[in-house]
């Protein structure tokens, strides 16, 4: 009886996976309500960056980061557009966002980064590989190796919080320092997926489950300034989870929808049997 319901899961999965997502182009300006807000594991952190710009900026009832996915309503599942926002604490040193802002990517949930999505300055939004075994800050380089775009209007956003970016805000400067700040920006989807096959993680597709950190960087090296999750620690070898530097639980790529979520529920089981499989070996 397990192993028909099990094989009458998958096929539903397939069945509601094979429908053409629905095409929501995410203003990159627009209100947070847009967006589905990441929660990590550990406590909302403050003041650690040593720069405003820097500062991932967050509280229990302000998120500090969020993704959206836009699927184009083809049938394909690896086509699209994939979006991220952080808040950081100040727009510093004149107009435009002059850091690194990167979320990395957990793509078979083994504990490591293996791809990083970030924005450098005003000049490029990029696509890398990880330099290290991804597991820890001090594990996680920033590799020359993957894909650059140039930052135009039309995949980057710098706007400060407000009523209009994000509505459900009741502080528009968490850390005292002047208004908070968006950065937001966005990558086609399908470089990521092609950037994954480069490092030898095929299969990715938008229902996918994946875990993200966040962090930002002056160097481009590293994540060398803040990291969302936890304070301090841009240096530490302690494992991200252990940190409390994950998303709270494996999300799939696009915003949860039935069959997302029942892919995530099926990447779940899959993974699970996969490891009592090696046991048993």
């Amino acid at each position: 009886m397990k192993s028909r319901i099990v094989s009458c899961a998958v096929g539903l999965a397939a069945l509601l996976l094979a429908l053409p997502a629905d095409a929501v182009p995410v203003p990159l300006d627009g209100p947070t309500t847009d967006w589905t807000a990441l929660a990590f594991g550990g406590a909302a952190d403050a003041d650690d960056a040593g720069n405003p710009e820097s500062e991932i900026v967050g509280d229990p009832n302000h998120s500090a980061v969020y993704y959206a996915f836009d699927g184009l309503g083809t049938p394909s599942l690896t086509d699209g557009t994939l979006y991220f926002r952080m808040r950081l604490g100040q727009d510093q040193g004149g107009a435009g966002f002059s850091r690194t802002a990167i979320v990395g990517i957990d793509a078979d949930l083994d504990g490591g980064v293996d791809l990083l999505v970030g924005i450098v300055g005003q000049s490029s939004v990029i696509v890398r590989h990880v330099t290290g075994a991804g597991t820890s800050p001090s594990t996680t380089g920033i590799s020359a190796t993957g894909t650059n775009v140039t930052a135009t209007a039309a995949n980057s956003n710098w706007s400060a919080v407000s009523s209009a970016t994000d509505p459900t805000a009741s502080d528009f400067d968490l850390n005292n320092d002047g208004t908070d700040y968006f950065i937001s920006w966005s990558v086609d989807f399908a470089t990521v997926v092609q950037e994954l096959q480069n490092l030898g993680i095929g299969g990715f597709t938008q229902g996918s489950a994946v875990r993200f950190v966040a962090g930002t960087s002056t160097n481009n090296s590293n994540l060398n300034q803040d990291i969302a999750g936890t304070t301090g620690n841009t240096g530490s070898a302690t494992p991200w989870g252990t940190l409390g530097a994950f998303t709270s639980n494996p999300v799939p790529v696009p915003e949860p929808g039935t069959g997302a979520l029942l892919a995530l529920g099926l990447a779940a089981l899959g993974h699970h049997s996969r490891r009592a499989g090696s046991r048993r070996r």
